[in-house]
Formats: C-alpha cells, sequence, structure tokens
C-alpha cells in the first residue's frame, strides 16, 4: 500500500535509519518467572499475556528500575537490550516476548510484509535492527538536553509494544476469525495508551494500525493484492472503519505526490502508484455504498459527515480515474467494481456535490483535506521525534489529523498546532524531494480548497451534466 517505484529518502530514513502493572497476589502465583506460551499456542493465549503486560502497572515498574541507576545512559542502554531480546523484568517478574515476535515476524515476511524493521533505501535491503532499537539509537544521537527522563523512556517503550501490536494485527487472519481479532486489537491499544503508559495516542483503532503497517515499502506486489481481498472479505463495520482511514492515508499521501514528485501530471502519478489504486476503489466503493445506506436510512447530513469527508479525501488526487468510462488500465481488472462505484456517484452526485462543498476547508479551522505527506508512518515517526525533544506525548492521534470528526475546536486548536510543529520538523529534517525540494509533510489549506472544487466540478463534468 502506499508503495512508489521510486526508491527515494523518506522522513524515516533519517529518524529510524538513524536508520499499570499492578498484579494481584493471586496473578504473580499464577505467572511463572518467565511467562510465554509456546509457539502452538492460540492467538488468545498471546491476547492474555499482552493484556496483562499493558493493562496494570509493569511498565511503570519496568520504567521505575530502569531510572534507579541515576544513569539515563544506562537505563536506555538497559532498555535497548530489553528490546532486542524481546524481553522485559523487574526485580519480581519477568516477560518475554520473543516467540511472539520471532513466529509472527516470520510469518509476517512470508506473506511479503515487514513491519519491525525498516527498508534502507541507500542498499535496498532491511535493517537487522528493529525500528523501535533504531529509535533509541537515533534519539541517543541526539544529544537532547534538559529532557524528561522517565517520559522518554516511557514513550520509547511504548513504542516498541506498538509495534508488536502491529504483528498483532497482520495475524489477524490466522484462525479465520479476523472480525473478532480486530477487535482485540484495537482492546490492546487503548490499554497501550491508556494510564498506565506514557499516555502517547499513536492511532484510535486496529485498522488504522493495520494500514500503518502495510504503508511502509515492501518489494513484493503480490501480497498488497491478497491483502485486499482479505480485507474486503470482511464484515461491512469493519470494512467502513477501514475504508475511511485508507482513503484519508491514500488521499494525503497521493495529494502530496501530485505536486512534490509530479508536477500534476496525473499519469505519472498513476504509474507510479498502480498498486495503490485498487485499494482506493475498494475503500470509495465501500464508502459510497455506506452513503446510500445512511441516505436511504434518512440520517441527517451530519450522521453522514465521516463518510462524505472520506470520500472526498479519497477522491481528492485524481478524481478523472473513477468518473470517467473506461477505467485505466491497470483497472481493467476491476471494471465491475468501477462501473458500480461510478454509477452509485452518478446516482447520488447531485446529493454529493452540495455535501462536498459544505466540507472546503477554511483557513481558520483544520481540515483532514489540507494534510499533504509522503508516508502515515513518516507523520508518526516526525510526532516522536518531536515528543521526545520536548520531553513530551502526545494527545493528538494520527485519526486526528487524517480523518473528520463531529466539530471540536479545542481539538481543530490542537491539530494545527501540531501541524504547525510537523511541518518546522520536516523543513528542519534536510529530507526533501522532486524539483522544488517539497517537504515531507505539508499543511496547505489552499491547496485543499483547490482540490475539493476540483472534484466538485469533475463530478459535474462527468456525472451530472452528461
Amino acid at each position: 500500500m502506499v508503495r512508489n517505484t521510486i526508491r527515494y529518502r523518506f522522513l524515516t530514513v533519517s529518524l529510524i535509519e538513524l536508520r499499570s502493572f499492578s498484579f494481584s497476589r493471586k496473578d504473580f502465583h499464577r505467572m511463572e518467572k518467565t511467562r510465554e506460551p509456546g509457539l502452538n499456542e492460540t492467538f488468545c493465549s498471546w491476547y492474555e499475556l499482552l493484556e496483562s503486560l499493558l493493562r496494570g502497572t509493569f511498565r511503570s515498574q519496568f520504567i521505575d528500575e530502569l531510572l534507579r541507576s541515576g544513569d539515563f545512559t544506562k537505563a536506555l542502554n538497559a532498555l535497548r537490550s530489553s528490546m532486542i531480546s524481546n524481553t522485559f523484568k523487574t526485580a519480581k517478574n519477568k516477560f518475554s516476548l520473543a516467540t511472539l515476535v520471532k513466529n509472527w515476524d516470520d510469518r509476517t515476511r512470508a506473506e511479503g510484509f515487514e513491519v519491525f524493521h525498516s527498508w534502507n533505501h541507500s542498499d535496498h535491503t532491511f535493517s537487522t535492527d528493529s525500528i523501535p532499537v533504531l529509535l533509541i539509537d537515533h534519539f541517543t544521537r541526539m544529544g537532547v538536553e534538559d529532557k524528561d527522563e522517565r517520559t522518554c523512556l516511557a514513550l520509547l517503550l511504548d513504542v516498541y509494544f506498538f509495534h508488536v501490536l502491529a504483528l498483532c494485527v497482520m495475524r489477524a487472519w490466522d484462525d479465520d476469525r479476523p472480525r473478532a481479532r480486530f477487535t482485540q486489537v484495537t482492546q490492546l491499544l487503548q490499554q497501550l495508551q491508556g494510564s498506565e503508559g506514557s499516555g502517547h495516542q499513536f492511532v484510535e483503532d486496529a485498522e488504522t494500525l493495520l494500514m500503518i503497517a502495510v504503508s511502509q515499502f515492501h518489494p513484493s506486489d503480490r501480497s498488497y493484492d491478497e491483502m485486499v481481498e482479505r480485507i474486503w472479505a470482511l464484515d461491512m463495520k469493519t470494512r467502513v472503519r477501514f475504508s475511511i482511514i485508507s482513503s484519508a492515508v491514500l488521499g494525503g499521501h497521493l495529494r502530496w505526490g501530485s505536486r512534490a514528485m509530479y508536477d500534476r501530471d496525473v499519469v505519472r502519478m498513476r504509474s507510479d502508484n498502480v498498486g495503490d489504486y485498487p485499494w482506493l476503489l475498494y475503500s470509495l466503493t465501500t464508502l459510497t455504498e455506506e452513503y446510500v445506506r445512511l441516505k436511504k436510512n434518512g440520517s441527517t447530513k451530519q450522521d453522514r459527515r465521516e463518510i462524505v469527508y472520506g470520500l472526498l479525501n479519497g477522491l481528492t488526487p485524481d478524481p478523472w480515474c473513477f468518473f470517467q468510462t473506461p477505467p485505466p488500465i491497470f483497472l481493467n481488472a476491476y471494471q465491475e467494481k468501477h462501473k458500480h462505484l461510478r454509477d452509485l456517484l452518478g446516482e447520488y452526485g447531485e446529493d454529493l456535490v452540495l455535501e462536498f462543498a459544505a466540507c472546503r476547508p477554511a483557513r481558520d479551522t483544520y481540515s483532514p483535506l489540507a494534510f499533504h505527506f509522503n508516508f502515515p508512518h513518516n507523520i508518526m515517526n516526525a510526532i516522536l521525534m518531536v515528543c521526545l525533544s520536548d520531553g513530551s506525548v502526545e494527545s493528538t492521534s494520527l485519526n486526528n489529523l487524517l480523518v473528520a470528526t463531529p466539530n471540536d475546536s479545542s481539538r481543530f486548536d490542537r491539530s494545527i498546532e501540531l501541524v504547525e510543529k510537523l511541518m518546522v520538523f520536516a523543513g528542519n529534517s534536510g529530507d526533501r524531494v522532486g524539483p522544488g525540494g517539497a517537504k515531507l509533510i505539508i499543511y496547505d489549506p489552499k491547496v485543499g480548497q483547490a482540490c475539493c472544487s476540483m472534484v466538485i466540478s469533475t463530478m459535474k463534468k462527468y456525472l451530472i451534466d452528461d
């Protein structure tokens, strides 16, 4: 997903390539000195272990013991060693995730996806060390002064568990109960981001986590095709949630590429992002079907707002692809789905044009349509770097930046504040691409307004005025 054939450096290269466990006595007695299910144990067994690890004060106790030496460098090195061994221990307890990580990482790699390691665009190999370990190494080289040591350690620890959960969601289909597994991973995310850890907000649900996991570069095109079929065999509710975040990610990614990489040449953009379009087609179709369902059920415009935003977000980079007939050659295998989408958009085009117009970005209000970026995990890593530099955590999740939700002025204010920080960071990172040396993270309401107008005018031309 969001895989370009061009091998340019992206923000993660400079970041990554730098390259409350309050157990009762009963809980402690129930656990072995090292608690770790075996290879043949079920997803549920691993879920129970991760739930126990994340829901209580174990993480806090672990950080306490890291800091006890009084030497922050020593504490960082100890955390790094724990990540490498996938083993975390306190004076009273020890947890090993080594079997889980190796087993699930091996399976995920065999399916063509790398989740735990970073792609090196210089030598076209994956890193030996995991992404959380690389992040620690980069933070060490940053040499941040006057940092909040506890906050930084807690955040880095949560980054590790976030990537473990990314492996979890990739294994959701292992026992043919993916919907239940998505629910469980979402629950684990809530525990990870709850009061017992750093409090940093990464993403809001398993669907977004999956999107992040598959959005990193992976060499195998076939793997993406197989994954898209898996996702769209799920129940409608799960597909809608995934489609909202998928349209947002692909929309922001392609809007950025259109201006930064392809000088608004849609032919070049399509040829370099062929693999993204089936995902976008499936996502737009799902959202349009949901819009029709809501419309027929007498929903209000406010009820449909998130769906309408998702549709508009996904259409903004290339509306011609989905409005024109026949579809582009690279979507020949999806002609039936393309026709279905176009027919629905045509039938409800007049209503959608009015609702799209109401979504036009304003200068003084945050809009996901004005947010453009090369890859979503780069946003997350930029947020992490800003937080580690400040010795803070972020209450605004990636979903807050990418998805429109009911009006919340405080949330919008915080989103604008955050994207401004991210643009400063991207500007100072030195990682720029394209003829104009574009930053890898951009927030520009004018571009969002132009994209919105383009979708509306193109829809009128091809679907309404015909």
